[in-house]
């Protein structure tokens, strides 16, 4: 890979110090030596005149940057029992295949655990980035708030960053209403002003 040049006149029996710098990123890049070869050419004849390399090692690398917990459909509503599909999102930065085995488990608003499993997911160097489906969720709620996914590492690489998710129940809302008229009672043929006034509140339903 060509990664940079540069053009310099030098007078005879001149030593000069020319500094290249180019950035590479080594990417998924398959652990080894590379070698990074400078040749010096002639300007009019593009001949080569010299030819240095330096070598150095990409390591073999296992490393996930982040696994997170995430939910589809990511809300429901009371009294339903849709389906939820609980998978994991893998942001790999790895150069070599890698495993890692995940625990999962899905908690209620007041903490009852109402799923919970593991699974075991193989990472290739090419997969930047993996999504694994972990379970599916049937469950009738009734219970109103913040349905917790939480991921666990049980063997394997430990990510840098391991993200939890939230399932959203809304609570079900009933309105009451007040009404007051003043005043009750009237006289026909009496001109006075009847005031009416009501008033709508939301109730939380369960």
């Amino acid at each position: 890979q060509h990664l940079a040049e540069s053009v310099e006149v030098l007078a005879p029996n001149e030593t000069r110090v020319v500094s290249l710098e180019q950035g590479w990123n080594t990417g998924i890049q398959i652990p080894g030596e590379y070698r990074v070869v400078v040749q010096a050419l002639d300007g009019s004849t593009s001949q080569l005149i010299s030819e240095q390399s330096i070598a150095f090692n990409v390591s073999p690398t296992e490393k996930l940057a982040s696994i997170g917990a995430e939910v589809s459909p990511s809300f429901a509503l009371m009294n339903s029992n849709p389906d939820v599909e609980i998978s994991a999102q893998l942001r790999n930065s790895s150069n070599q295949p890698l495993a890692v085995q995940i625990g999962y488990e899905v908690f209620s608003p007041s903490g009852v655990s109402l799923m919970q499993g593991e699974q075991s997911i193989d990472v290739a160097p090419e997969e930047e980035n993996k999504k694994v489906v972990l379970g599916t969720l049937s469950h009738v709620y009734l219970e109103s708030g913040l349905y917790q996914v939480v991921l666990t590492i049980l063997d394997g690489v430990v990510p840098d960053a391991l993200l939890s998710t939230e399932l959203f129940v809304p609570p079900t809302v009933r309105l009451t209403v007040d009404q007051d008229i003043n005043p009750e009672t009237v006289i026909p043929g009496d001109e006075r002003r009847v005031q009416v006034q009501i008033q709508v509140k939301g109730v939380d339903g369960e």
